[in-house]
Order: structure tokens, then C-alpha cells, then sequence
């Protein structure tokens, strides 16, 4: 018999479900500068949240749009569920694309440092040279393009 060790986040626990999204403004896709401290690294990302328990998901995802970006998002679609680690992460998440019709700025309490701006190309270039290394990120790029949004 073996053991396994699994991680379950406290906010699913309690009824909470992660959202991801993947911001579009103006034809550029949207990218946090954020330190994580699991990594000890600065990474770029999309935004990303637990999620409020018992609350509808594209709720979630609005107001990690608006605590993240300042922004609001005009139209957001479901790019389905994701499982970044199935060997040991217990919890989906739902990853999202959203038009932004407004963007604010980098919310620094949450260790968000700036935003980048990129095309679909200098995406796809970024994460094939490996400067986005974050799953989700790559997760919700690679939904989002094979269901012809970006």
C-alpha cells in the first residue's frame, strides 16, 4: 500500500473555486509582474484567484479582474475547468477570457509589481523561450487560442 499526499486550499474547503483569467485590452493580452513566494521569483502571469465561497464563478473572476487590474471586464468567457497538478492538487480551476473595457493599475498589496502588455505573438514567444513559465498562464493561453478567441 502506498501513501499520498494531496493539497487541498482552504477556500475550497469552505466552498470556493479558483478562477484564471486571460485579459485582452485593445487587442494586447494583459500580464502581471508578481513575486511569488513559493518560487522566490518574479513571474509573469495572468490573473489568478481562490474565489469567494458559494459564489457563482464568473462573479470570482470579475473581481479578481478589479482587486488585480483596477479593470472591468466587458465580456468574460468560460474556457472550462483546469487541474494544474492531478498528482496533487485536489481543487479545479475555472480559467476564463475576458475583453477588458477599462484597466486600472497594479494593485502592489498584492505583490503585483506592473503590467505587461503583449500581442498573441510575443505570447507564444515568451512562453516558447520559457519567460512564462506559469502553468496557468499557459493553461488558459493555450484554451483560449484552440477556441479561436485569440
Amino acid at each position: 500500500m502506498h501513501g499520498y499526499i494531496r493539497s487541498v486550499a482552504t477556500a475550497s474547503l469552505k466552498g470556493g473555486h479558483g478562477a484564471v483569467i486571460l485579459p485582452e485590452y485593445h487587442g494586447k493580452i494583459l500580464l502581471l509582474h508578481q513575486y511569488r513566494h513559493p518560487t522566490r521569483k518574479w513571474h509573469y502571469e495572468v490573473p489568478r484567484g481562490y474565489g469567494e465561497p458559494n459564489t457563482p464563478l464568473d462573479v470570482n473572476a470579475r473581481k479578481e479582474i478589479e482587486e488585480e487590474t483596477g479593470g472591468v471586464a466587458a465580456e468574460l468567457v468560460s474556457l472550462g475547468e483546469f487541474y494544474n497538478n492531478t498528482g496533487y492538487e485536489t481543487a479545479p480551476v475555472a480559467l476564463f477570457y475576458a475583453k477588458l473595457s477599462s484597466v486600472g493599475t497594479a494593485n502592489e498589496n498584492e505583490g503585483i509589481e506592473s503590467f505587461v502588455w503583449l500581442t498573441v505573438k510575443e505570447l507564444e514567444e515568451w512562453i516558447a523561450n520559457e519567460k512564462i513559465t506559469d502553468g496557468f498562464t499557459i493553461a488558459a493561453y493555450t484554451k483560449a487560442k484552440l477556441k479561436g478567441l485569440i
